[in-house]
């Protein structure tokens, strides 16, 4: 019975990771913001904050533009935390 309860388990977590269809990269992820044009905060320590929109996305660099018109080139690899405003 345990075995029953622990397969179905996870079949449905499976199941739901899949029907959200997760990026498997920070990269995927910010390109689907680009493609979106959704509105991001990103930090890349604890007193860089910036909130804007990904304009353009590469293997390891995205061009990010602020709310204040502010164009930046950040390195994928200094994003710490990316938040969906």
């Amino acid at each position: 019975m345990k075995k029953l309860l622990l397969v179905l388990l996870l079949a449905t977590t499976t199941l739901q990771m899949h029907a959200y269809s997760y990026p498997a990269t920070v990269q995927q992820l910010l390109s689907q913001f680009q493609s979106e044009k959704q509105q991001v905060e990103i930090i890349t320590t604890p007193d860089n904050k910036y909130k804007g929109y990904v304009i353009l996305c590469r293997n390891d660099y995205i061009v990010f533009k602020t709310i204040s018109e502010d164009v930046m080139i950040i390195p994928i690899s200094v994003i710490r935390e990316i938040t969906l405003l």
